[in-house]
């Protein structure tokens, strides 16, 4: 375990906040049919690169046709986030969240796959390696423990609307 509650090293921390801080499009998935771990760490990921210094068009989407936010869903702050995948822009960092695998992305995958990084946030035992640099703890319960440590390592204080949103992870 590193001081952070998780056990993901502190050189991980240090290399995924320093490509979120350097990032002016950076791209949030959650997997295709996202549950609220996925979309819910997205967002609340989404919301907290908003509050970050500096000039950020932050986008927050998964790679379903039709893109529907499910009903259980649809309460989460942070929506006017949301682009349908195919009005997203060529990001130059993605960040997936809850996806074991890159073919969770769906429609984004090739998107994704392109990005100059690709920072993974997920919790899965599956995990299968993709991505540039994982931020994966396959001890913690949910994806949205690991989220809440990154936005904490951003120092980012958590709003009403970021916990709601992890909450629902």
């Amino acid at each position: 375990m590193s001081s952070h509650g998780t056990a993901v090293s502190d050189a991980t921390w240090t290399a995924a906040v320093e490509l979120i801080v350097r990032s002016r499009r950076p791209l949030l998935l959650g997997h295709v049919a996202p549950d609220g771990d996925a979309l819910g760490t997205a967002l609340a990921v989404g919301l907290a690169l908003r509050d970050l210094p500096g000039d950020r068009r932050v986008a927050v989407s998964f790679g379903d046709d039709p893109f529907v936010v499910p009903a259980n869903l649809r309460h989460l702050p942070g929506q006017e986030l949301l682009v349908p995948p195919p009005d997203v822009a060529v990001p130059d960092l993605v960040m997936t969240f809850d996806a074991s695998s890159a073919d969770r992305l769906g429609l984004l995958r090739e998107l994704a796959e392109a990005a100059p990084a690709m920072i993974v946030v997920d919790h899965h035992a599956s995990y299968d390696g993709f991505g540039t640099l994982p931020v994966v703890d396959v001890s913690a319960p949910a994806t949205a423990v690991i989220a809440e440590a990154l936005i904490a390592q951003l120092g980012v204080s958590l709003t009403a609307d970021i916990a709601a949103c992890l909450y629902s992870g």
